[in-house]
């Protein structure tokens, strides 16, 4: 085996060691936690964790794949684009800080919503120089530490503990990741801001933060229609299940990160390699995953759903496997229009089903809803793919 073979192959490893472990790892926070301060209190907390995700990913506005982009074609210009995008974008965490604090929200969960939000603001800032620099195994160890912080701060919470404490823990253990990261990069990113607020920063990278921030409300519909419709024992449980499913979803992630950097510059051929892996991936990977969720469900979470609801769940699991590809094969050619438009057609698709279902089938209409709509994705993706070879063949 030559050198450049292990080389990649150690990317390979270490990228899939860092995607692995962080849904592992949150998972088992999850476990913790529920059976902690159980699943009426769990229920709760899942209102405010929603909440700040749907944020953090507004203040992130595309930032990662805009700057793996920038990186990939300018890598001189790493420092400057990084220290631009990062003040750029306190023109949304301002205004949405505000908002928070003014909101009706209970006053002694506030404050620390609005510190989460600025950790993760921060925090995620750095995820684009973490894949270009393949800094995988650092990336773990963060994860790591997050989990080993909270793990900690939960232990050490009295009786009684609800949702209040649970943002205590996530906004501490936050806080330590984020620092970890600070000291990493202070000599390179952070010893010297020279960035400037623009405006016209936000506005190119639109088109990155738009299909990512429609994707995320897509992806999370059902959990937000079965927080408002349902009760908090049962936004709890199927808080867990969303959980699970986006986890299970997540393993795709290794297949593609490894060639993250390079992605705007591979062949055709390559693409279509990946094409042919994610497929593959879609039907095989859920066969061993879900049976495994199964058993989590039951034993550690005490949440029995039916035979139907865990094949519902396999097929939920399976599509992101295939149009995560088609996303970067529009993109790598600036069709981020394109994906902004499909992603939107999902999450009205899923938004009218859940709207129709979840009053009437509970938990089950949110399942039925969230797979309808992922394989509307594949096949919405797949036409917008075939139109764009369409336009390649028309140019040609």
């Amino acid at each position: 085996m030559d050198k450049r073979t292990r080389k990649r192959i150690q990317r390979i490893l270490s990228s899939g060691l860092k995607h692995i472990a962080t849904p592992v790892l949150s998972l088992t926070a999850t476990i913790v936690a529920v059976r902690g301060v159980g699943m009426a209190s769990w229920g709760s907390f899942v209102f405010y964790m929603a909440l700040i995700q749907l944020l953090a990913h507004l203040t992130a506005w595309g930032n990662q794949g805009y700057l793996t982009r920038a990186f990939s074609r300018k890598p001189a210009e790493l420092v400057s684009a990084w220290q631009d995008q990062l003040l750029s974008r306190l023109l949304l965490l301002v205004p949405l800080l505000l908002l928070l604090l003014l909101s009706p929200l209970p006053r002694d969960v506030v404050f620390l919503l609005a510190a989460w939000l600025s950790v993760e603001y921060f925090f995620r800032s750095f995820n684009a120089v973490l894949v270009f620099d393949r800094a995988f195994v650092f990336a773990f160890v963060l994860e790591l530490l997050h989990f080993v912080t909270f793990l900690g701060l939960f232990l050490a919470l009295d009786a009684g503990a609800g949702p209040r404490q649970l943002i205590q823990c996530f906004l501490g253990a936050g806080t330590v990741r984020l620092l970890v990261v600070c000291l990493r990069y202070r000599s390179r990113l952070l010893d010297r801001i020279h960035g400037r607020i623009s405006p016209a920063i936000l506005h190119q990278c639109l088109w990155f933060a738009v299909p990512g921030f429609i994707g995320l409300v897509q992806s999370r519909t059902d959990l937000y229609c079965v927080i408002a419709f349902l009760s908090k024992e049962q936004a709890g449980a199927y808080g867990v299940v969303s959980n699970l499913v986006i986890q299970m979803q997540s393993v795709a992630i290794p297949v593609l990160a490894p060639f993250l950097k390079n992605i705007y510059r591979v062949r055709r051929a390559t693409l279509q390699r990946l094409t042919r892996i994610s497929w593959l991936s879609a039907f095989g990977l859920p066969l061993i995953m879900v049976p495994a969720a199964a058993c989590l469900l039951v034993l550690l979470f005490h949440i029995d759903l039916s035979v139907f609801a865990y094949v519902l769940i396999y097929f939920y699991v399976a599509p992101f496997f295939v149009y995560l590809i088609g996303i970067h094969q529009l993109m790598r050619v600036d069709r981020q229009r394109r994906v902004a438009l499909v992603t939107l057609l999902g999450l009205l698709l899923n938004l009218i089903l859940n709207l129709l279902l979840v009053p009437r089938l509970g938990l089950i209409g949110a399942l039925i809803s969230g797979t309808s709509s992922q394989w509307a994705l594949v096949l919405l993706f797949a036409l917008a793919q075939r139109r764009l070879r369409g336009d390649h063949d028309a140019n040609d």
